[in-house]
């Protein structure tokens, strides 16, 4: 009786080609570069996430000061030839020859501010978000800059106090800020 089956001997082995293992390997690469690029999409996000939690805080905070001072020039801080204006975290120990206390620092101080806000977690403390003031310390402009901004993002910073009224200095142009927080856009 003829068996139809085939029968292989023992001894012979079946492995995976060179070829399938290479395909193998691209597809895994490719996979993992993905993975990567998606990866460091979020952590972009999550740093621009920070930056705008930061703000709101210090436009809260310049809110209640108003309040009580009717300026958003936070008296003591900041520039040193500005007053209340510049690098919001920067201070004497970090820039001693042009700045007073830190306009964080000094919200803080007084009660207004609550929580940390620390310096830009790429940029540092002099490279991170800056305070504008116009028409006489009424108006504010709170900038920093982005790592995904969007169109909108950027056209708001461009109409805010600061760049689209003559200020001391601008922060869109000189400094590559590209997000605005505000009480009033030009």
């Amino acid at each position: 009786m003829k068996s139809s089956h085939r029968f292989y001997p023992v001894n012979e082995r079946h492995a995976f080609t060179l070829i399938e293992l290479l395909v193998v390997i691209v597809i895994i690469g490719l996979l993992a570069g993905i993975g990567i690029a998606s990866f460091n999409g979020a952590i972009a996000r999550g740093r621009d996430a920070k930056r705008k939690s930061d703000l709101a805080e210090v436009q809260l905070a310049l809110k209640q000061y108003y309040l009580d001072h009717n300026t958003y020039r936070v008296a003591n801080a900041g520039h040193t030839s500005h007053e209340g204006e510049g690098w919001i975290t920067a201070n004497t120990t970090t820039e001693s020859n042009y700045y007073a206390d830190s306009i964080i620092e000094v919200l803080k101080n007084e009660g207004y501010l609550e929580v940390d806000v620390v310096a830009d977690p790429t940029l540092g403390i002099t490279g991170g978000h800056i305070i504008v003031l116009c028409e006489s310390g009424q108006v504010y402009a709170l900038f920093t800059q982005l790592e995904e901004p969007t169109d909108n993002d950027t056209a708001k910073a461009d109409r805010a106090c600061g760049v689209a009224v003559s200020a001391s200095w601008d922060p869109v142009n000189s400094y590559n800020k590209n997000y605005v927080v505000t009480n009033k856009l030009y």
